[in-house]
């Protein structure tokens, strides 16, 4: 009814065309406003505190930079790693770590490290996970110096 009375009053069907382009543009915005609504009713019901979150990643990312600046993880000694991450972690945190080997021949190999920070989630609302890469290398009876090995640490940091 509406597009017959634009029509009619544009002076008949040579702009029905422009009429049509008209009621497109117009559903187009109308679905466009609705569209941005409905994803911004779900979006802030979503309650995620992203400061927290940021803040615990740069703090496990630290812990891994100075864990390697020390030469702890090169190291591969889980007693070392484990006191050195008792003296790195913060009082209100727990962490988790985790090293991924793989020696030459391309075979996994996993070490374990007991800390004495908190290794329980328990109720942790928040879990933030950085890796760090990193190679060893050993140098043999010639004087050269060859690649060890290749890992990964992975370290897992929440709120107590």
């Amino acid at each position: 009814m509406l597009h017959t009375f634009l029509i009619s009053l544009c002076g008949g069907y040579k702009m029905k065309g422009f009429i049509f382009s008209l009621d497109v543009l117009f559903s187009i915005l109308l679905l466009s406003v609705f569209t941005f609504q409905v994803t911004n009713i779900f979006s802030s019901s979503l309650s995620i505190n992203t400061w927290q979150n940021t803040r615990l990643e740069k703090q496990a990312e630290d812990i891994l930079n100075a864990l390697y600046n020390r030469e702890d993880l090169q190291s591969l000694n889980s007693t070392r790693i484990a006191n050195s991450l008792t003296q790195l972690v913060p009082a209100g945190l727990g962490a988790r770590i985790q090293i991924e080997t793989y020696t030459v021949d391309g075979l996994p190999r996993f070490v374990r490290v007991n800390t004495s920070t908190s290794t329980s989630i328990g109720n942790a609302s928040e879990i933030v996970q950085s890796r760090r890469p990193f190679v060893t290398f050993y140098t043999d009876v010639s004087g050269n110096v060859r690649l060890q090995n290749s890992s990964l640490a992975k370290i897992w940091v929440w709120l107590k």
